[in-house]
Formats: structure tokens, C-alpha cells, sequence
């Protein structure tokens, strides 16, 4: 049974033989279709189950088979459209050009995937799209050597335009760097973009939001809610040119961030879905600004462990400033990147030989891997002081001696605490010779006071003059506190450091810790760790473990101890410090 039809388009998926009738039986082909062949349909016939195609060849009547014992070799086209939306068949690759030949693929899309096609056309019997790939043009195969690999999607409706965003959203002006795209959600992860922003768009930013180490802003396209890359894998696709706008819009990320994890300190203390878990996610939420400093002080207090509690009823014994209640980097920065804790953590475990042979085999302070060129702030009121404290004399640094709070003034004059802060690593560039460059904000003796910009943080060098060893690709800052007299003595200047947390009010403490175990597996080794190096004598190693301990002791790792004593002299665990400083002689701070 023939259907005859006006001439139709079709193609060639697979290589298939050319007949004078539609058999196979005792019918020598004359000629071959090879894939990706375009050809003409004249009538279609079933025959036994299969189907072939009437078409001419060599100016002569001719058939093939179109469907033939369940294969498919041919198949009818309609005419390409100019543009639309596809969906992915099969993992395909993604060009720069519309070819395979010496064009290396710059991604791939995979099966299920959906993006918008902004032009069609055929290449040498292959069909390309074209589409927008990392905010640049790329080229797609959509049919290639007879293999389907996209399909066209209906397109949906537009849904209804959003409602415009309340007023205290009110967005800030950006401008595009390089090519970005946007995206429903931000992340890449199946995520197909929904279009891209060229180069020098300027684009309304409403909102900022980390994921994983990535930042990235809330925008509109197309007349719904979406997300551009700002920063991704280290390389910047969008600017702020106003920088008032972006102070404004950092403020409003860093207050989403601060909640977001005094949450989780939350979730730490209550079982969540506890109405104690509940209570306080509302109040957080609720919260302003100005009543977030309470409430985490409320909340966050509870997960201080009993040492740091006794450490802080020592204040004035000790001469110590009020808890600090910033950190020292921006909240947002540190956010999404590592940040290494005091003591005996995984990287000294692994790693002391080489950098901390004369430190007990421990991490002397903390750091906080923040971009090359972030702001460093004062914590407290205070004066700087001409101190080096790093081993290195290449190495640029600064250090502020803390004032007391004011209520411990004395006839109106300041008085200096017993605290020092130490900022290390703070090479900026290379300067002649090698020498390292630096954007300190103050020098010795001038007076500081808490949150003013005092440094930009930078990297670590190494090794001495004229080679010396500048680390750009390790910018962090090395932060270390250190008390100026120990029981009456000031001989140990800078040689017995003492755990940063123990320093910081308690929100602020757990935002260090969440921010530690979210952005690292181990920060700390864990207790089979520890007895596969025959080290299962040692306590659960955390943040708070250690309280201080002085340059020149026995490495940690070296030392033979007991579960009873597993310490080696000049290590104090967090008790112990508590214990050994409330019989140290008093404080007597001297007026500034």
C-alpha cells in the first residue's frame, strides 16, 4: 500500500542502500545514502511490516528504506526554525565555531539540559546551534554524522512579571567585567543559563549571596528573579562603580550572613525542630542589627566552653579589653574562604617539620585566607606599637596594643591593657630589589580606634634578599594575640601565644568555628588519626583544645604523654590556662 504527498523533506541518519524497487529480495542496490544526506520524498510504502521511501536518484525513480526490520534510516525534516529553546538528547560538546575539525570543545551540556538557540544553520550536512556559553557565543550540534543530539522544546507562556522588589531592596548599579551569564539559582551545578550579559552591561543588583566560595547577585531578567556570577573560582565578572551602593549592599549580605550562622549556632545547642530550635531561628530572623549583638551574645554564649568562661571572670586580674565583636577581615570575605584554627590542627599535624619545628609543632595564631587587598580592622581602641613578631624580618606586619575599655580609665586617661594583636603577612607587592610593598594605614604611636581600617591584608614571603620568595598565590592573614607581662613578667615578648577565640565575644567565636568546619573536612585531626601515628594518648582536638603554649617546647607531636599528662612543658590545654593565670600576679596597667 503506497500514500502519495507533495514532495517532503527528509535526511539520512544512518548509511542506507539505494533500489530500483522497495525490496531487498533479488534487488542489487544502485547507489548509496550516506548519513547526513538530504534528500527528496516523493510516497512513502509499507511493505511487510516495513517502510520505504520513494525519491529519485541518478534522474531516475529510486527507493530506500526508510524504517527496515526495526532500524531507522531516514527521516523526515521540517523546515529549521530561526531560534527557540532546546532540550539536550545526549551529552554533546560546546564550540567555539560551528565544527569539529581543529576546534576544541570549551564544555559540554548534558543529557537533559535545556538553553536558548539564537541562531540555526547547517554546515556541510550537520545542523549547529547557536547559543550563549560563560557570556560568549559557542556553537552546538544539534544533528551531526546522522546523530540527533538536541531536540526543540515548546516554549511555555512568559509567566506574569514579578512583583518589583520592597523598598529596602532597593538595587544598586553594576557593571558586567567580562561576559556573565545568568541563571535561575545561583550555582552552575544543572543549572543551564537562561541568557548572558555582555561585556559593559550595566545591571540592577539586589541582593548578594554566597555559594561555596563564589559570590554572586541577585538580579532580574527577562522580567523574573535570577542570578549572575559577581565572583567565580577567583576570576570577577561584575563591578560596582558606586562605591557608597556597594557599601550598602555588602552591609545587607554581611547582616544575611551573620544570621545565617548564629542559626547554626543555634542548631548546635537545640536539637533543631526542638521549639527552643524554632523560637530562636524566629527571633534571629526578626532581628535588627542593632539587637543582633544580645541575642548572640544570648545564644552563642551557651556554646562556650567552661574554660573560656573562667578565662573572662580574670578581666581585670589579666588587664584584658572587653571581648572583640568583629572579626578582623570582612564577615563576607571570610565567609567563603578557609580559615585555620590555633594549635594542634590538621595542617601542623601534617605539616610541622617544615613550619613549625620551633612552635611546639602548632599553629601560633589563626588565619583567615581573605583575597590580597581586604581591609583589616582594629578590634579594640588602641595604640601601635614598633614590633616585628614574625620570624622572618622580610615579613611585614603590625601590632596594636589594646586599651582598656573606658570604665577603667583613671582621671579621664586611657590605660593600656596587657593584649596585644599581631597582623602578619601583610606584603602587599614587590617593590625594587624584591623588597615587599605594604598599604599600612598607621604606624607606631599613633592611637587607633575599634573597626578603624588599619592594613590591607596580603601574602607571606620568604627566603631573604635580593630572592626573596613572594607566596601571591597564599594571601591570607596571620593573626596572633599575646599578652605583654605573665604573671608580672614582660621577658616573653611575643613567644607564648594564646588562643585567638578565647579573645572574641562568643557570636563572634562560633562564626570562626562554623566558618572553619564548613570550608575544611578535618580542621582538626580526628582520634583515629591521631592513634594510627601512635598519638592516641592526646584529648579530642578542637578549637579550643589548647589555651597557650611558648616557642621552644617539645613538639606536640614528638612528645611521649599519658591521657593523664599529654602535654609537654610550656603547653596549657584551655583549663589549665585558666588555672595557671588566676594565680599569676595582677595586672597594673600605666595610663596612655
Amino acid at each position: 500500500m503506497g500514500e502519495s504527498s507533495e514532495p517532503k523533506p527528509a535526511r539520512v541518519v544512518r548509511n542506507v542502500n539505494i533500489r530500483r524497487t522497495p525490496t531487498t529480495e533479488g534487488n542489487t542496490p544502485v547507489g548509496l545514502y550516506t548519513a547526513g544526506d538530504a534528500i527528496t520524498v516523493y510516497e512513502t510504502r509499507q511493505i511487510n511490516g516495513d517502510a520505504w521511501v520513494r525519491t529519485i536518484y541518478q534522474d531516475a525513480p529510486a527507493w530506500a528504506a526508510m524504517r527496515w526490520s526495526g532500524i531507522t534510516f531516514i527521516e523526515f525534516t521540517e523546515p529549521l526554525p530561526d531560534s527557540g529553546r532546546a532540550r539536550v538528547l545526549r551529552n554533546v560538546n560546546i564550540r567555539r565555531e560551528p565544527s569539529t575539525q581543529g576546534n576544541t570543545p570549551v564544555g559540554f551540556y548534558t543529557a537533559g539540559d535545556e538553553f536558548v538557540v539564537e541562531e540555526v544553520c547547517e554546515v556541510g550536512g550537520d545542523v549547529w546551534v547557536r547559543t550563549a556559553y560563560r557570556g560568549a557565543p559557542a556553537w552546538v550540534a544539534m544533528q551531526w554524522h546522522g546523530v540527533t543530539f538536541l531536540e526543540w522544546v515548546e516554549e511555555a507562556p512568559p509567566p506574569p512579571p514579578p512583583p518589583p522588589p520592597p523598598d529596602d531592596t532597593e538595587p544598586v548599579t553594576a557593571r558586567v567585567i567580562n561576559g556573565v551569564n545568568v541563571r535561575r539559582v545561583p550555582t552552575t551545578q544543572d543549572n543551564i543559563p537562561l541568557g548572558s550579559y555582555p561585556a559593559g552591561a550595566e545591571i540592577a543588583v539586589y541582593d548578594l549571596r554566597a555559594e561555596a566560595m563564589d559570590l554572586w547577585a541577585r538580579v532580574y531578567y527577562a522580567g523574573q528573579p535570577a542570578w549572575a556570577a559577581v565572583e567565580w573560582r577567583g576570576a570577577k565578572f561584575v563591578e560596582f562603580p558606586d562605591p557608597a551602593g556597594e557599601a550598602r549592599l555588602r552591609a545587607r549580605f554581611t547582616l544575611s550572613i551573620r544570621k545565617a550562622l548564629l542559626v547554626e549556632t543555634a542548631a548546635r545547642i537545640y536539637p533543631p525542630g526542638s521549639a527552643e530550635y524554632t523560637r530562636s531561628a524566629e527571633l534571629i530572623e526578626a532581628a535588627r542589627p542593632v539587637d543582633l549583638g544580645g541575642l548572640g551574645e544570648d545564644i552563642a554564649g551557651q556554646a562556650m566552653p567552661e574554660g573560656y568562661k573562667r578565662f573572662w571572670a580574670l578581666q581585670t586580674h589579666l588587664g584584658l579589653p572587653d571581648p572583640f565583636t568583629t572579626l578582623p577581615v570582612p564577615l563576607d570575605a571570610q565567609y567563603r574562604t578557609f580559615y585555620h584554627g590555633f594549635g594542634p590542627n590538621t595542617f601542623a599535624l601534617n605539616n610541622w617539620r617544615q613550619w613549625y619545628r620551633y612552635t611546639a609543632g602548632m599553629h601560633s595564631g589563626v588565619d583567615y585566607s581573605v583575597p590580597t587587598g581586604s581591609p583589616l580592622y582594629a578590634l579594640a581602641d588602641g595604640v601601635v606599637e614598633n614590633i616585628r613578631f614574625l620570624s622572618n624580618p622580610n615579613e611585614v606586619s603590625l601590632v596594636i596594643r589594646c586599651l582598656m575599655p573606658a570604665r577603667f580609665d583613671r582621671a579621664g586617661r586611657r590605660v593600656l591593657s596587657n593584649v596585644r594583636l599581631a597582623y602578619g603577612h601583610l606584603a602587599t607587592g614587590r617593590g625594587a630589589g624584591s623588597r615587599p610593598l605594604s598599604n599600612l594605614r598607621v604606624g607606631p604611636g599613633d592611637v587607633v580606634r575599634a573597626g578603624q581600617y588599619v592594613a590591607d591584608s596580603g601574602y607571606p614571603v620568604s627566603g631573604s634578599l635580593p630572592n626573596l620568595v613572594h607566596q601571591t598565590g597564599n594571601a591570607h592573614l596571620h593573626f596572633e594575640i599575646h599578652l605583654v607581662e605573665h604573671d608580672g613578667s614582660a621577658a616573653h615578648l611575643m613567644s607564648r601565644p594564646l588562643n585567638p577565640l578565647l579573645f572574641f565575644a562568643p557570636e563572634v567565636a562560633m562564626q570562626q568555628i562554623l566558618i572553619g568546619d564548613r570550608n575544611l573536612d578535618f580542621p582538626y585531626p580526628a582520634p583515629q588519626t591521631l592513634a594510627g601515628r601512635g598519638l592516641g594518648f592526646l584529648p579530642l582536638l578542637d578549637y579550643w583544645t589548647l589555651g597557650m603554649f611558648r616557642y621552644g617546647a617539645t613538639p606536640i607531636w614528638q612528645y611521649q604523654g599519658t591521657r593523664a599528662n599529654p602535654w609537654p612543658p610550656g603547653v596549657l590545654g584551655l583549663d589549665e590556662l585558666a588555672d595557671e593565670a588566676a594565680g599569676w600576679q595582677a595586672y597594673e596597667g600605666k595610663v596612655l
